[in-house]
């Protein structure tokens, strides 16, 4: 056996970059590995290869990263803190209206939006619309929030759901548009991916 580590000492959730050479043949081979992959493979292959492993040090993590990855990172953490993206998704909208339709409004602004407006254009745009708790139902005007379908009708909800608006392409004009989007500074974590990606 030879590796140049104590496989007690690995810890298992370092990454690592590992090189082996197989004792046959002399065929080489690098890769990265995590510390809890590390552990396993030297236990199960260390008479087949010589094996020399480097942790790889946080600068170096972030330096490796593509900016695929690092939006990967972006979205997974406004998935699990979707308050967070609903503020920035809608302060994004606020700048530059990237929402179109699909921002939601407060049932409360509903008289505001149609001052003016013919009472029969109102009743049909509820008519042709739908309650999106429901998807069966009419536009319900008891919810707390409204948006527009893609044919301007109206749609009703208790919640505002903008998962379908979580891509690379939000990420991207958010970072693109980041001094309108004051949600981003919410988190040191999010706040840094970004930097991160800014860089890239």
């Amino acid at each position: 056996m030879s590796y140049n580590f104590k496989i007690g000492e690995l810890k298992e959730n370092a990454r690592y970059t590992v090189s082996t050479v197989d004792k046959w043949n002399g065929s080489t081979k690098t890769e990265e590995m995590s510390g809890a992959s590390l552990k396993s493979f030297t236990n199960g292959c260390a008479h087949l290869y010589d094996i020399h492993a480097e942790e790889i040090s946080e600068e170096e993590k972030t330096t490796n990263r593509t900016a695929e990855e690092v939006t990967a990172d972006i979205i997974d953490f406004f998935k699990a803190n979707d308050d967070i993206f609903t503020d920035a998704i809608e302060e994004l909208d606020s700048y530059n209206g990237y929402l179109g339709d699909d921002r939601y409004y407060s049932m409360d602004e509903l008289d505001e939006f149609y001052t003016g407006t013919a009472p029969s254009e109102i009743l049909f745009r509820a008519y042709y619309g739908y309650d999106e708790e429901t998807y069966t139902g009419e536009f319900n005007p008891n919810r707390e929030y409204f948006r527009y379908n893609g044919y301007g009708n109206l749609v009703s909800a208790d919640y505002k759901d903008y998962s379908g608006q979580l891509d690379n392409y939000a990420v991207e004009s958010m970072s693109e548009n980041r001094p309108y989007i004051g949600s981003i500074e919410q988190s040191d974590e999010l706040a840094a991916l970004f930097d991160e990606l800014e860089e890239l």
